[in-house]
């Protein structure tokens, strides 16, 4: 497994842009930022560029892309340097080139902000087991109060049948996970 992310905004696609955010907030480790300065944007996608192009221009600026082009071969070196330097001013965060890297972005900012407000009881993995299992035993199942599911399938499709079966059988897991602990 690696800590290694390549996000190119050069054209600034919504997806990108969000799979940049998970990043940041997922990793302390900040992500390479990637861009083609001469790349040529067209039709629909320069539209969209111009929308954007004060909150892109500002972006660019506080992540410091390194600037590539497909063609140019130091380009992977570049990337991979940056990466590199990335990681050792997570193990020296006092050093003044952070500020200059990361736009004036804190290292690790948005992942640290990110995890501060994170709830204990809200994770799955501090439930207890027989309240997991329960929980996802009535997420498979037809709540009979309102004939309906938390689940989307077909009335008289294969998955339907399963998503029964199998919320039966965690409801019995945590049942017998219960009865065995009490006795």
């Amino acid at each position: 497994m690696t800590d290694f992310s390549l996000v190119d905004l050069t054209s600034a696609r919504p997806n990108v842009l969000f799979e940049l955010g998970v990043r940041l907030a997922a990793n302390r480790l900040h992500p390479v930022v990637i861009v083609d300065p001469d790349y040529p944007a067209g039709g629909a996608e320069a539209g969209w560029l111009h929308d954007v192009d004060d909150q892109l221009r500002m972006l660019r600026r506080s992540l410091q892309p390194v600037q590539y082009t497909p063609t140019q071969q130091d380009g992977l070196r570049q990337m991979v340097q940056r990466h590199v330097e990335l990681r050792r001013l997570l193990r020296t965060p006092k050093d003044p080139r952070a500020e200059w890297l990361l736009g004036g972005l804190p290292l690790a900012g948005v992942y640290d902000t990110a995890w501060r407000y994170a709830v204990d009881r809200d994770e799955t993995v501090t439930m207890q087991v027989e309240e997991h299992l329960r929980s996802r035993g009535e997420i498979m199942l037809v709540d009979q109060t309102l004939g309906q599911r938390h689940l989307v399938y077909p009335a008289k499709h294969p998955l339907t049948d399963a998503a029964e079966r199998t919320g039966r059988e965690h409801l019995i897991a945590a049942w017998l996970y219960l009865t065995s602990a009490a006795g």
